[in-house]
């Protein structure tokens, strides 16, 4: 997900892919809900010095060790599959099939960065409009001056 296209390169000043991704999750509150967890299954083992798994209070990255990652996906699937809270992001066709069978969510790579983008904008603009209505009118028409006199040279 983190080499997907889509994905903000500023993003990418952390150290590690597990790193930028759940430094990501994090960031753009993905998890909805402070009470949701995530699960982030990688390939291999975890970086030395990194123990195998790691954990913040939302988000828990696993190596899956000497299975697949996809391996891994599919086994939280068969056990969790019927639980309507899981939602599994990915672009691979074998675990958006193997999602479908167990009518788990599967949702685009692409589909959820847009998702972070909404809900970043979304966020800026609740803040923006809070403080707009912390202001008075005269405030409103000072600002307005300076900001002309600032651009409009």
């Amino acid at each position: 997900m983190v080499r997907h296209r889509s994905f903000p390169s500023k993003a990418k000043k952390f150290e590690t892919a597990a790193l930028i991704l759940s430094g990501y999750i994090f960031a753009n509150q993905l998890c909805g809900s402070p009470q949701n967890k995530a699960e982030i299954i990688f390939d291999g083992f975890p970086p030395r010095g990194n123990s195998s798994q790691s954990d913040t209070s939302q988000i828990r990255i696993i190596y899956s060790g000497k299975a697949s990652a996809d391996d891994s996906i599919k086994s939280i699937i068969e056990r969790h599959g019927t639980d309507r809270n899981i939602r599994i992001v990915s672009d691979d066709k074998e675990i958006v099939s193997f999602g479908r069978i167990y009518q788990v969510e599967v949702v685009p790579v692409e589909e959820f960065l847009k998702i972070a983008k909404m809900r970043a904008s979304s966020s800026v603009k609740r803040k923006i409009d809070s403080a707009a209505k912390d202001l008075n009118y005269t405030q409103v028409s000072a600002i307005n001056e300076e900001l002309k006199k600032k651009w409009l040279k």
